[in-house]
This record gives structure tokens, C-alpha cells and sequence, in this order.
């Protein structure tokens, strides 16, 4: 990974529509960069509304982009083209050019800012400072690298984070669109209750160990529940909510919705074949390493999870139930 940090490496490397340092100062200054944010809490289906809307003309799916400084790039990890990052025709010249003229430490100090305004009560981020204008300035060039590489009009970003939601709404250059995606939270606690072995090339880069069910529910609420904030935070003209059983019962409908969000139409001819094919996500669970996709929801917890269990999570977190229109006695 020398090679990716290295500031000589940038130089050495040619590619396409690669910018210098004045070029991209200017471009910052230019037209908004049209950011799709996907907000929610993990095993919500976010990783694959981010294909979903990957699949358009208009939109690049970039996966989880908080991953990129904290693990993908240390490790090396796959892309969903099945390339390591390292050698991926996309994000190796993006992450050249963005890390160009840059320290050899540039890469772990931005790791470092961003999870200090990425936090939901993150003090950095209120009073600004040093570790917010890091983070802007770095995010937004990193952001206008990637519309341009890829030609698309916007940039599907899944890192699910409120916090970070909020620190993009911060930064000069972003238009923000945020969906947040919200998923039954017995069927994303029974989805975490279960393990699975690391298989780096299958999308999985660590062993996943189940988590209790109140534990679940009770990071299911607050991380819903500071999407919510996040709304006030963006105002309601560019703040949709949108449910995974929604998106899986009618996906071309709920890209509609979304696509009217960002003020994008769609393409008829993206929904022809009714399959999906995942591109270069970054980071996400291990759907994005499939080379084609038909969209079903996955409500095997029906049937699979025992009553009390249930019960005990409809009664722990009712009151979200209802707000987001899920049936009680299920």
C-alpha cells in the first residue's frame, strides 16, 4: 500500500482526467457537487439501494466512502469489481490524484478528522476548527475527483453515519440529499444475531460475531432517531425517508422518490432486465461482490425467529414501530 500513499507515486501515475492541485482549488468553486446520502442503521439494505441507484445514468454508486481512510486502503480490500482497491481502474487514480502533493501521513490525519466531526455530538463540528475545514476541504475534492471520473451527475455515498450526514451538510461545494433508510428492527436484530467467517474475496473483511437482541434495538433507535436530527439538519426539501421493504417491493418506485429528491429523472432503460449489477462500491456487506442482482427482500425472520424474541423487540422499540408504519403484532 506504499505506493498508494506515496507522494511520488501520485506522479508517477497517468490517468485519465487527472486535475493538479490548482485545478481541483478551482473546480471546488464551481457548480455544487450533487451528494445522495444513505443514513440508517447496518442490515438496513443500504448496500443495496446504493447499487440500485448505482445502476442509473445519473448516479455513481460508491459504496460506503467512510471506508476509504479507515480500512479500505490500509488493507487493501476489494472493490466491487473484484479488483483490490489498489489495482481497481477506478478508485486507484481517484485516491492518486486526491492524496497528490500531500504528506506520506495524509491519509491517517484525515482518518483522524473525520471521525471527529463524524460523530453525532461532536463538539469539532459545531465550533469548527482545524479537523472541520480538514475534512471539508479534503471531502469535497474527494468528492468532485470521483463526479468526474465517473461522469455522473451525482455521488451515491452509503456510509449509513448521522454524524457524518451532518459534516457533509457543513461543507461549502456539497449539495446534500439524504435518504434515510429504515428497516424493521426485528428484522435487522435477527440478522445481527447471526455469525459469519471473515472471506475477504466474498466482501466479508472481518468475522462478524452475533450481537444481542437489545443491544440491536437499542442502537436500531438511536442511530434512527439521530437520522431524524439530521433531517432539521438539511431541512425536509432534501430529506427522504424510505423503508427496505419499500424499496424491495417496488424498487423502480422508490428510485423514483429519490431520484425527485435530487432533482434526477431516470432512465426507462436502466430497469429492462430487471437484473443489477454492482460496479465499485467500496465497503458495504458482502451483496456488492455478487455480479448480478434481482431484488428480494429478505424477510426470513418471519418464520425463523421465536415469538418472545419478537415480542420483546416490538415492545422495546414500539414506538418507532408505529412512527414508521410497521405492524405491532407480527
Amino acid at each position: 500500500m506504499d505506493m498508494l500513499l506515496a507522494r511520488d507515486s501520485a506522479q508517477d501515475f497517468s490517468s485519465h482526467g487527472r486535475l493538479t492541485s490548482d485545478e481541483s482549488s478551482n473546480a471546488a468553486e464551481t457548480k455544487p457537487i450533487k451528494i445522495i446520502y444513505i443514513c440508517g442503521y447496518g442490515r438496513s439494505g443500504s448496500t443495496l439501494l446504493d447499487i440500485l441507484l448505482g445502476q442509473q445514468r445519473s448516479m455513481f454508486g460508491a459504496g460506503e466512502i467512510i471506508g476509504l481512510s479507515q480500512h479500505v486502503y490500509l488493507n487493501d480490500e476489494y472493490c466491487a469489481c473484484g479488483e483490490r482497491v489498489s489495482s481497481c481502474s477506478f478508485w486507484r487514480p481517484v485516491v492518486e490524484q486526491w492524496q497528490a502533493d500531500q504528506p506520506r501521513s495524509f491519509i491517517e490525519e484525515f482518518r483522524r478528522a473525520q471521525w471527529r466531526v463524524g460523530t453525532v455530538f461532536s463538539p469539532r463540528r459545531w465550533f469548527g476548527g482545524r479537523d472541520l475545514d480538514a475534512f471539508s476541504d479534503h471531502t469535497a475534492r474527494l468528492m468532485r475527483l470521483m463526479a468526474e471520473r465517473s461522469g455522473k451527475t451525482a455521488i451515491v455515498d452509503s456510509s449509513k453515519w448521522p454524524g457524518r450526514g451532518m459534516a457533509l451538510a457543513r461543507i461549502k461545494g456539497i449539495d446534500l440529499h439524504v435518504v434515510h433508510l429504515v428497516r424493521d428492527v426485528r428484522g435487522v436484530a435477527w440478522s445481527l444475531s447471526k455469525a459469519y467467517e471473515a472471506d475477504a474475496a466474498k466482501g466479508l473483511q472481518r468475522v462478524i460475531v452475533p450481537k444481542p437482541l437489545l443491544y440491536s434495538a437499542a442502537r436500531w433507535a438511536y442511530v434512527n432517531l439521530a437520522a431524524e436530527w439530521l433531517c432539521r439538519k438539511v431541512r425536509p426539501a432534501k430529506y427522504l425517508r424510505i423503508r427496505y421493504e419499500d424499496v424491495a417491493a417496488d424498487p423502480v418506485g422508490s428510485l423514483q422518490r429519490i431520484a425527485s429528491l435530487a432533482g434526477l429523472a431516470l432512465d426507462p432503460r436502466d430497469f429492462e432486465t430487471g437484473a443489477f449489477n454492482p460496479a465499485h462500491q467500496v465497503a458495504g456487506n458482502r451483496l456488492r461482490m455478487q455480479k448480478e442482482i434481482r431484488v428480494k427482500s429478505d424477510d426470513s425472520w418471519q418464520e425463523e425467529m421465536p415469538e418472545r424474541k419478537r415480542k420483546l423487540l416490538t415492545r422495546a422499540c414500539g414506538f418507532l414501530l408505529k412512527r414508521y408504519g410497521y405492524p405491532m403484532g407480527v
